[in-house]
Formats: C-alpha cells, sequence, structure tokens
C-alpha cells in the first residue's frame, strides 16, 4: 500500500519527494497511539487529545493531496521541506500546550521535525527553523502561564527552554554538514553517471559518423536472445546495411554486415 501511495507516474523526483513525505507520516502515524496513550493516563484530556488527532490527520490529508496533484511544482521548493517542518513544529507547539503533564517528552518532537531537514536544508534554514522552535516554545509557556496556570511550573518550563536552547544551535550546525555532505555525494554521483555515459557512448558508437558499431548491436542481439529463450518465443533478425560516403564508415557498414549475416546463421 505505501508503495502504491509514493507512485508518481513515472516521475523519479517526484516519488522521491513522495516517499520523504511517507516517511514523515510515519512520524505522525506513531505519535496517534501515544497520544491516546497520554490520554489513558490522564496527561491529556480526552477533547484536546480528538482535537490533536484531527490536526495531524488533516495535515497530512492535505500535504499528500498537494504533492498527489503535483501542485508543489508550481513552488520554488517543489519538496515542501519548509513548509512541512513549519506545520510539524505548529503541531508539535500545540501538543504542548495540550498536555497537563508529560511536555518534556512531546517537545523532544521538534527534534524530530528539525532532522527532516537534513533532505534540503542548509545550515542557516537549520538554525532559522531552530530559532523558530525556540520561538514557539516561549509563546507556549506565556499561554500556559496566562490561561492553564496550575498545570505549569514556572522555572521548572523555562529551565526546559534554556536546555533547548543550548542543544538546538549544535543541532541544527550538525544537521547542516550532513546537508552539506549529501549534496556533494548527490554532484558526485550525477558526475560520475554523466562520465559512464560518455564512455558507453564512445564504446558502442562509431565517433566519425555518430552510427552504432558492431558491439552495440552484439550486445542487442544477446539480449534479444535471451529474452526469447527465457520466454520460450521466436525472435527474428532484419539487417539492412546502408551504403557509406567514406572508407572508414564503409569498413564499419561492412563489418556490421559481416556480423549480422553471421548472427543469423542458422545452427
Amino acid at each position: 500500500m505505501i508503495k502504491y501511495l509514493s507512485m508518481a507516474g513515472g516521475d523519479p523526483e517526484q516519488a522521491a519527494r513522495l516517499r520523504r513525505f511517507m516517511l514523515a507520516s510515519a512520524a505522525y502515524a506513531a505519535c496517534i497511539p501515544l497520544v491516546w496513550l497520554a490520554s489513558r493516563f490522564n496527561l491529556i484530556a480526552p477533547k484536546p487529545a480528538w482535537i490533536l488527532v484531527a490536526m495531524m490527520v488533516a495535515v497530512n490529508v492535505g500535504l499528500y493531496g498537494v504533492f498527489r496533484t503535483g501542485l508543489n511544482r508550481k513552488f520554488s521548493d517543489p519538496s515542501l521541506t519548509w513548509v512541512q517542518v513549519f506545520v510539524g513544529n505548529v503541531v508539535v507547539m500545540v501538543a504542548v500546550y495540550s498536555f497537563d503533564q508529560g511536555r518534556a517528552v512531546v517537545l523532544n518532537l521538534s527534534l524530530v521535525v528539525l532532522t527532516l531537514g537534513v533532505f534540503h536544508f542548509t545550515t542557516r534554514e537549520f538554525v532559522k527553523t531552530a530559532l523558530q522552535i525556540l520561538a514557539g516554545y516561549a509563546a507556549v509557556i506565556n499561554l500556559l502561564m496566562f490561561f492553564k496556570p496550575e498545570t505549569v511550573n514556572v522555572y521548572h518550563e523555562w529551565f526546559q527552554w534554556a536546555g533547548l536552547a543550548a542543544v538546538l544551535p549544535l543541532f541544527a550546525v550538525i544537521g547542516g554538514r550532513i546537508s552539506g555532505l549529501r549534496q556533494r555525494l548527490r554532484s558526485s554521483n550525477e558526475e560520475l553517471q554523466s562520465a559512464l555515459g560518455n564512455v558507453r557512448q564512445m564504446a558502442t558508437h562509431d565517433h566519425l559518423t555518430g552510427l552504432s558499431n558492431r558491439v552495440l548491436f552484439n550486445e542487442e542481439l544477446q539480449h534479444a536472445l535471451a529474452r526469447a529463450e527465457r520466454h520460450a518465443r521466436p525472435v527474428a533478425l532484419q539487417a539492412a546495411c546502408a551504403r557509406a560516403t567514406s572508407s572508414r564508415a564503409s569498413a564499419e557498414t561492412s563489418s556490421c554486415c559481416w556480423s549480422k549475416s553471421r548472427a543469423t546463421r542458422p545452427r
């Protein structure tokens, strides 16, 4: 089912974006039973728990619809990494506010959300996201002090904020380095694939005429014979050689005709 949901109509880049989104959705799916368990342990009231679950489902359905319809291609960042991280942090902060106890465990999920930036973020974007998390948690603490003072220990909450402020910048720098290494590795792979393609082109085509040579002909012939033998089907071979305009091309064409006639000789 996951394979079907991540299909993108033959577009490998869109398929990769969908796979990343499905990875993020798996994190949301893992949180839903935790919310239910917290409700059973009276760490969160039933109504806020249902609202939180509904929010997570709505976010994932909406983002999946954007990816599935291709609307994400209209954005400067088709992977929507920044959007997903921002929305994920909003959901985490709503959860922190909704919980009456155990907020530290919920707050740690912001690190999981920040990890999604490894697929695209630079170090600067990681730092911006870390500042967004700190600002969001500070706002939540003030809201708790105003609306739910009986459930909050102010010193405890601000101590957690200070600890988060100490950890997040380091996490952001490390994430930026990992993202940079990933980008360089992708660039090296693309250069290697391009070089291998050029080598194969030189090995299977005549550099003077650009026509296929005997190497490519023999490769294609062997593949066709192997497919015919594997599927127990007959195979036909039609040979046609064009008249060449140069002596070198003529020799190549003649040898091509010789190899084709030899290949069709009955056993």
